[in-house]
């Protein structure tokens, strides 16, 4: 189950969780992009980008977060339902 902590609970980042959460991996591509337009240090959604774009098969594009990201205590774990 994901969680919205370090997400900002803003629209944006509510909609990239449901559609990982329901496998819409382009959605939530999408989304996440768009929370790091406003936010590119944010760690949760580098997170969150990154299985989108494994989800899409997009093995190079899912690399690990840069390390100028903000890493806070709340981040997202790494156990990630996908089926």
């Amino acid at each position: 189950m994901f969680a919205l902590g370090g997400l900002g609970g803003t629209r944006v980042g509510r909609d990239g969780v449901a559609a990982l959460r329901e496998n819409r991996f382009k959605d939530a591509k999408t989304n996440f992009d768009r929370v790091l337009v406003m936010d590119s240090k944010n760690a949760n959604a580098n997170y969150l980008a990154g299985m989108a774009r494994l989800g899409l098969k997009d093995n190079k594009g899912a690399v690990t977060m840069p390390p100028s990201t903000n890493r806070p205590p709340g981040l997202i774990g790494s156990s990630v339902p996908f089926q």
